[in-house]
């Protein structure tokens, strides 16, 4: 049977032999880890009335969730067992939909003075998401040399070969394989109108050349099949939800009417922990507002099903200690 991966990559592909650089650096999530940790802070005055966080608040949200998920003392000891010295962190952000609906600049922000604390030099850090532009309309400032940390697009910066993932075929930006050893993941919390949401897994759509191919089937398996790229989850060391204000339908563009002023920040090393949290959370929200369930709006996430079954993380909830702080 012809699948998709064959229709995309076809025989030359093939034939040329599918390559890519490979992350190096060992995944934090231990091998047949038997119960994930969320770490989890919420304070909605956080956010003000139009929307906008505050910058110390953020900062101390993030601390609180970073020390649930790693179980440490304080924040920055906890970065410092992820990362060296000589990493060069790519802070991944989701961006597409502008402003409104993308990571917040005032937790990126935060995040990028914890990893300096943690030993991690401001200039080897990257802010990255899909293009330029993307960056941009979510207030970013685009910067690609000088001190301090770095800001910039893939634009059209793949890897000149096609490589595969099970149902996943295409070229990954080379911020991914080739400039970053270490990534840490910030998507925004919201509702996606094919994949149910669009969180941890589903925002390395902006890290493949060619996502546009996997949006069939409620975007399954192909979410997953992604990430579990090696040079995508041999690289991410940690999650961080922006769910400051999320959204709980109409995604994956901006519907102002359906964000709320949650004023959260969650953090895990497992993804697939993490996607069921913000899956929990969209769902208790539908709920309060008297809308249908994802799965019976048609929307159910079951590419998480197969993220927990290629040993992504862990989905069950009841294996998922939520660490609210």
């Amino acid at each position: 049977m012809t699948t998709r991966r064959d229709l995309i990559l076809g025989a030359a592909g093939a034939a040329l032999g599918l390559t890519c650089g490979l992350g190096r650096s060992k995944s934090t999530l231990a091998a047949g880890a038997d119960r994930a940790k969320v770490g989890l802070a919420r304070d909605p005055a956080v956010v003000d009335a139009d929307g906008r966080p505050d910058r110390a608040g953020v900062d101390k949200l993030l601390g609180r969730a970073l020390i649930g998920a790693l179980g440490t003392a304080d924040a920055v000891s906890g970065l410092r067992r992820l990362f060296s010295p000589s990493d060069v962190v790519g802070i991944k952000v989701s961006c597409l939909a502008g402003r409104g609906l993308c990571t917040h600049a005032e937790l990126v922000d935060a995040l990028v003075a914890k990893i300096v604390q943690a030993g991690v030099r401001a200039d080897n850090i990257v802010v990255w998401d899909k293009s330029d532009n993307d960056l941009r309309r979510a207030r970013f400032t685009i910067r690609r040399s000088g001190p301090g940390p770095l800001y910039y697009g893939t634009n059209d910066d793949y890897e000149e070969d096609p490589t595969e993932s099970g149902s996943v075929g295409g070229c990954l930006s080379r911020i991914l394989t080739v400039k970053a050893t270490a990534i840490v993941n910030v998507p925004i919390l919201k509702d996606h109108d094919l994949a149910g949401i669009s969180g941890a897994l589903k925002s390395f759509y902006g890290a493949i050349h060619n996502p546009n191919k996997y949006h069939d089937n409620g975007c399954s398996p192909y979410i997953a099949d992604l990430y579990a790229h090696p040079a995508i989850q041999k690289k991410v060391r940690l999650t961080v939800f922006d769910a400051l204000v999320p959204q709980y339908h109409g995604g994956p563009a901006l519907v102002p009417a359906h964000t709320w002023k949650l004023g959260a920040v969650f953090a895990s090393l497992d993804p697939v922990a993490a996607d069921t949290m913000a899956v929990k959370i969209i769902e208790e929200k539908r709920k309060e507002v008297g809308m249908d369930s994802l799965g019976k709006a048609g929307r159910a996430p079951e590419w998480l099903k197969k993220a927990a079954q290629l040993g992504l993380g862990i989905g069950d909830p009841q294996r998922i200690d939520e660490v609210v702080r």
